[in-house]
């Protein structure tokens, strides 16, 4: 999760760091190129931005920007409209997916439960037919 990788940089880095601040933010840039998932991907890439742009106090803007958009493991809506569109659109879309993804298991769990109790009724049914 990405709030686990900017947690384990936030409290091994210090200013003086002997990184630096752009091989960091090079660092943090190159793992979201490596995340899967786009939520991760914008976290990380913002987070980048957010250390180049400001120096080492980016990086708690970025966690403090990640706890407003994160309720949980949701996107809150209202920290979402905050964001410029080019921003939101791949937030919106992996959130999408998540909840289409999320809903699919859910069918399936369905039907198979439907399907158990078809032959557990079938069987019901066979066995009073047949004494």
């Amino acid at each position: 999760m990405p709030r686990d990788f900017l947690d384990s940089i936030l409290d091994s880095v210090e200013t003086g760091s002997k990184f630096g601040v752009t091989a960091l933010a090079g660092l943090i840039a190159d793992k979201a190129g490596e995340a899967d998932d786009p939520v991760a991907a914008f976290v990380l890439t913002s987070s980048a931005n957010m250390l180049r742009k400001h120096g080492i106090e980016g990086l708690g803007m970025a966690r403090a920007q990640l706890d407003a958009l994160l309720d949980g493991d949701n996107l809150d809506p209202t920290e979402l409209r905050k964001l410029p569109l080019s921003e939101r659109a791949p937030l919106l879309a992996a959130a999408t997916q998540r909840e289409i993804n999320a809903r699919k298991v859910g069918d399936e769990a369905l039907a198979a439960v439907g399907s158990v109790l078809g032959k557990l009724v079938e069987g019901l049914a066979s066995g009073a037919f047949s004494a």
